[in-house]
């Protein structure tokens, strides 16, 4: 992000706390009431622990590589987490039990163990939510799993996108595999990533005509 935007942007303020405070901002015009944690992972980067109490930033002793795959499927944050929010008191144990998931998750990346059967059992509770499964992001997930990858809803769900949270021993043939039998069942593989990287950097640039 150039100075110059940014500084324009936020009053003079160029802080990640301020970078972050205005992105949450924007989050609103999208998601009515969202929670701040895809802003504040965007600004810090890293890893890091959040709720709405607050984050812990921490640092993994390995770092699985990420599939992004988008479902194609339209859907509504915000009418979603309306709709779960509406139920929630039906759905205190499930709440529970994804706190519990991704407390250990920490404790797993820390400690340099493997998340995938966490990341099953996290897009199995999602499911359990009203407005939260459907049948394309369910279909993404089953395709990961014949090649041996966990995967889970991102986001309210409903639609969208969709994690695969790569084993350390995947190679490159199946990988090559997966992401062409994702394609082929009409599905846009978005990218391979790794996790705890840097998040806003801000760059002065010079501009000349």
């Amino acid at each position: 992000v150039s100075t110059q935007s940014t500084g324009t942007l936020c009053g003079g303020d160029t802080s990640i706390d301020n970078v972050n405070k205005i992105a949450y901002e924007g989050e609103k015009v999208f998601h009515g009431t969202p929670s701040g944690v895809d802003n504040t992972a965007c600004s810090l980067g890293g890893c890091l622990m959040y709720s709405k109490l607050g984050h812990e930033q921490f640092t993994p002793k390995t770092t699985p590589r990420l599939l992004v795959i988008n479902s194609k499927q339209a859907h509504n944050t915000a009418a979603i987490v309306q709709q779960v929010r509406s139920q929630s008191n039906r759905l205190q144990g499930v709440f529970r039990r994804i706190g519990e998931i991704a407390r250990e998750g920490e404790r797993r990346l820390r400690a340099g163990e493997d998340i995938s059967a966490l990341i099953t059992e996290n897009h199995n509770l999602l499911n359990k939510l009203p407005g939260v499964p459907h049948h394309r992001t369910d279909d993404i997930v089953q395709i990961c799993r014949e090649y041996g990858v966990a995967a889970k809803i991102t986001g309210a769900g409903g639609g969208g996108v969709v994690l695969g949270v790569l084993p350390s021993d995947t190679d490159n043939n199946r990988l090559d595999n997966m992401m062409d039998s994702l394609k082929k069942a009409g599905y846009q593989v978005l990218s391979n990533l790794e996790i705890a990287v840097p998040g806003v950097e801000l760059v002065t640039a010079q501009y000349s005509l």
